[in-house]
């Protein structure tokens, strides 16, 4: 693949919901969870903003809070992102029982950006510990919980936690099935689309995962006008323009399947 490394990645924050079947959360089993799964403590003393519902630290250079909402989160938007998700029958229904939420928020004011992501997809997973969760929002989608924590322990053998990072959504376009990923723009990076391909759902799935990947883990920019490919014989064009399913421009990758 021709790219470029690119070393200067915005900074942004993350914003997660975990959805819970009752207006109550443990906060001590959270920090527990949290040293026990990935080894990380609270670097401060408790702040005089923190209750019972609330809870605000430091963790390895980012500012982290926690935050129980006693109500669903508003208008249906849970529900609506759930029915997106496609590798969860039942999900939808499911997601209809929450009658609370954690907030979980981090503030990066001295991480690289992907370790931040990383910190994030840690600290969800150990509120998915927590008894009554009945689903993870982030990445414009609601994943199962058991998928969520299954998938972020890729981490515990320096593995690159996907899956938790992105998700890859699919539709049917009037020409083809169409493909986008949720979650790099909030690593640094471009979201990417594939529009009107040939290619079989997996297939699809399986081609902007193994892209994303390598721009996850080599750290590079991928431009318009270049060609990408995972053979000496595919050569995929990429361009630029408005985000058909994303906001803002995209990536388009020529992929037929």
């Amino acid at each position: 693949m021709d790219a470029e490394h690119n070393q200067n990645r915005k900074t942004k924050n993350f914003v997660g919901f975990v959805l819970l079947e009752q207006p109550v959360w443990d906060k001590e089993e959270f920090l527990r969870r949290l040293e026990m799964d990935w080894q990380l403590q609270r670097e401060d003393r408790p702040l005089e903003q923190e209750d019972e519902n609330t809870l605000v630290f430091q963790c390895q250079g980012a500012m982290v809070s926690v935050a129980l909402m006693p109500a669903p989160i508003p208008g249906g938007e849970a529900e609506r992102q759930a029915a997106k998700n496609y590798r969860w029958p039942g999900g939808v229904e499911q997601v209809k029982g929450h009658k609370a939420h954690l907030v979980v928020g981090l503030l990066n004011v001295g991480l690289p950006q992907s370790q931040a992501g990383l910190l994030t997809v840690k600290i969800l997973a150990s509120c998915c510990r927590q008894s009554g969760v009945l689903g993870v929002y982030t990445n414009g989608v609601v994943y199962q919980p058991q998928f969520y924590l299954d998938c972020s322990r890729m981490m515990e053998d320096g593995e690159i936690p996907l899956f938790n990072l992105v998700w890859f959504g699919l539709y049917r376009g009037e020409k083809g099935l169409c493909g986008y990923t949720m979650g790099l723009e909030n690593l640094g990076y471009d979201e990417m689309e594939v529009l009107d391909s040939a290619a079989a759902p997996e297939q699809l799935v399986g081609f902007l995962a193994n892209v994303s990947h390598y721009v996850l883990s080599q750290n590079v920019t991928l431009r318009a006008g270049e060609t990408i490919g995972f053979s000496a014989e595919q050569k995929l064009t990429v361009s630029r323009g408005p985000g058909a399913a994303v906001e803002g421009d995209s990536l388009k990758i020529d992929f037929p399947g």
